[in-house]
């Protein structure tokens, strides 16, 4: 413990700057794998093919009641799916209303995670920077210093660069590395949740038509039928949901 707090009150002031960014990325690191492993941690197949049992048996307020209990996008747009089936809407509009709640669900998977490109540049230059103030006193330290302090005064300010380059990469590195593991997370979540979500409105379009049947007190009732009068869209074929952001894995601006 001696050797790192030492290591650090060589590399000047720098090192604090490099220690804020490690501090920042940690947070991003850990919030990011909690966001994905454990938020967004689903079976997608079970969860479509539980919702799709649950309106075949007439429980789809049940389903939507569990659905909207989930914190992760599937969850969401599932439930806005089983939502706008339920009043009764067309496809159409049903799919307009997953497509917008997406925009923000997709937003919820790219966020903070390209941060941490941006932090191993900052630790990198950083670090840079300090190399280059490090030897700069060195010099001007030679110029104006006893002879016989001046070995001491040299070997202070190669420390100080030495030390702040190898902090600077001791921090880029790691934040590299876990950038480019949360970015293939995060692609293949944004893969499965398309997946799933065309899948599940592929089979609520085909029970467009039919109103919603749901369990009241033991008896089954249905839904007013709720759909546009213009029923010539429904006979187009339906707009490829792969247009939407969920298609994407573009981060937005």
């Amino acid at each position: 413990m001696d050797r790192l707090l030492q290591f650090f009150a060589q590399g000047g002031p720098f090192m604090f700057v490099i220690g804020a960014v490690l501090f920042a990325a940690i947070a991003v690191i850990v919030e990011r794998i909690y966001f994905y492993q454990v938020v967004c941690r689903v079976d997608a197949n079970d969860l479509v093919d539980t919702t799709l049992q649950s309106i075949d048996r007439g429980q789809a307020r049940k389903a939507l009641g569990t659905l909207q209990e989930g914190r992760s996008p599937l969850h969401a747009l599932a439930a806005t799916a089983v939502a706008g089936h339920l009043d009764g809407f067309t496809s159409s509009r049903i799919e307009e209303e997953v497509e917008e709640v997406s925009i923000q669900e997709v937003a919820r998977l790219h966020r903070r995670v390209d941060y941490l490109s941006m932090l191993a540049n900052v630790a990198t230059l950083a670090g840079l920077l300090g190399t280059i103030f490090g030897l700069k006193e060195s010099f001007l330290s030679l110029s104006a210093a006893d002879p016989s302090t001046k070995a001491t005064l040299l070997a202070a300010g190669i420390s100080q660069a030495m030390n702040t380059t190898a902090m600077g990469l001791i921090v880029a590195i790691p934040c590299m590395v876990a950038h480019a593991k949360l970015v293939a997370r995060r692609n293949q979540l944004l893969t499965d949740l398309d997946t799933s979500v065309l899948r599940l409105l592929g089979r609520l379009r085909t029970r467009t038509g039919q109103t919603p049947a749901i369990v009241e007190g033991g008896r089954t009732t249905h839904t007013r039928d709720r759909r546009d009068t213009a029923t010539a869209q429904d006979d187009a074929p339906s707009r490829p949901f792969l247009g939407s952001p969920l298609g994407s894995t573009e981060t937005p601006q």
